[in-house]
């Protein structure tokens, strides 16, 4: 509260609260996942839809759960890298990368018409995706709506709907993929790994699935680049060394 309601940089506040922050920060997270834990295991002995959900969603939870001991070993004792190794494995990823774009860009001028549409923007990328662009007149009911919808209320889903029309226009070219209430950005529509993972697991039969794909590897390999491997070697922006002051 005191960092949004104060305009305050957490790193202002008092050694003592922030870690009074952190201490019940970790029982509430704790009591959290107890609580939800007992609730999945009733709903899993009583009903059908309940032993689906564990059939799907309690694989991944259960491999989150085994990996986290490693995770926590990482953040308090570090890790050794090879640097030359990883050097060589982020040159190998660039040029996989830069090879996705090549094909991609050419197809995308070829079968649709587009030209040299720029993958580095996320606006252009979700405007060819969705086929639909941001009206320049709208950015005020987006923001008053879209980042205060309840997508969980009964009325949400159809709210969503709706609002996609206030704040859209329809571009007449590009995948025309509907937006999933996920995809929400906080001025536009997102094209972030999650959200088009769940694009892909919702239009499987699209005809230009691969080519949904293709953006999906392209998003997968920056956060991959960008988060795992230019930090740790000292690059940015895909390549140039970080100055030193």
């Amino acid at each position: 509260l005191l960092v949004h309601e104060y305009g305050l940089n957490p790193a202002e506040l008092s050694p003592e609260l922030v870690l009074q922050y952190c201490y019940d920060d970790v029982l509430a997270t704790e009591k959290l996942y107890l609580e939800q834990m007992a609730w999945l295991q009733d709903v899993w002995q009583k009903c059908k839809i309940g032993q689906y959900i564990r059939n799907q969603y309690w694989a991944p939870v259960k491999l989150m759960n085994d990996l986290l001991p490693i995770l926590i070993d990482c953040e308090r004792n570090g890790f050794n890298v090879d640097k030359e190794k990883l050097e060589d494995i982020y040159t190998e990823q660039l040029a996989k990368r830069k090879t996705l774009v090549d094909d991609l860009v050419a197809y995308i001028k070829d079968k649709h018409g587009v030209e040299d549409i720029n993958v580095n923007s996320p606006l252009q990328v979700a405007k060819f995706i969705y086929s639909l662009e941001l009206k320049k007149d709208k950015k005020e009911i987006w923001k008053k709506y879209f980042q205060r919808a309840n997508l969980f209320s009964p009325e949400g889903i159809n709210t969503f709907h709706v609002m996609l029309g206030e704040c859209f226009a329809s571009t007449g070219y590009g995948l025309g993929i509907a937006p999933l209430p996920d995809c929400i950005g906080e001025a536009s529509l997102s094209v972030g790994v999650d959200p088009l993972k769940l694009l892909i697991r919702a239009n499987e039969n699209h005809k230009e699935i691969e080519l949904l794909k293709k953006f999906y590897e392209i998003s997968r390999l920056d956060t991959l680049i960008g988060t795992f491997i230019e930090a740790i070697l000292g690059h940015t922006a895909q390549g140039k060394k970080k100055v030193k002051a």
